[in-house]
């Protein structure tokens, strides 16, 4: 499991590189500014964000918060029978700071709880208290991004009607 989670996506169709960056920028809304309305804005599209000369960086257009919403760049290219988009998903850095510090003191106050139980011999709930946020924070980073992320992929997927290539590869190379 990664510290900061993150995907890499090769998707392929049998769509032309012309019709894939139609369908991308039709569903596709300029980005959005901080919203503090309840309403549900009407005439959304799927994904916000930017396309230039192959290349973007989106993200899915959600009716909720969650900060753990993957921020999608890649590109497209055209390939032998089709068209190939390999895209990262990876988390905004605010929230990668934000967990960092908050994850690091939790850390320091569960070694702190732990050293406590053994050297003190305290064994009450209160010293777990810290473990426990530890382990939640973890699973909370892990899980809503995973979570999102499937959901970002599997809209990309359906709109290419294309297929995922590979999910893990290294030494991408952009062209």
């Amino acid at each position: 499991m990664k510290i900061i989670p993150s995907r890499k996506i090769e998707l392929v169709t049998s769509l032309s590189k012309e019709e894939v960056e139609k369908i991308l920028i039709e569903n596709m809304q300029a980005k959005k500014g901080i919203e503090f309305g309840f309403s549900k804005r009407t005439n959304q599209k799927l994904f916000e964000g930017t396309y230039y000369h192959g290349q973007f960086n989106i993200q899915r257009v959600i009716n909720y918060r969650n900060s753990f919403i993957p921020k999608i760049t890649g590109k497209i290219s055209s390939g032998v029978g089709g068209t190939k988009i390999i895209a990262e998903l990876k988390m905004h850095g605010f929230v990668i700071v934000f967990m960092v510090f908050w994850m690091g003191g939790v850390s320091l106050a569960s070694i702190g709880a732990i050293y406590s139980m053994i050297n003190n011999g305290i064994n009450d709930f209160f010293s777990l208290i810290p473990i426990i946020m530890l382990v939640f924070g973890g699973g909370m980073v892990y899980f809503g991004f995973k979570y999102e992320a499937d959901k970002a992929v599997r809209e990309l997927k359906r709109i290419f009607k294309a297929r995922i290539r590979n999910k893990t590869f290294t030494n991408t190379v952009y062209n």
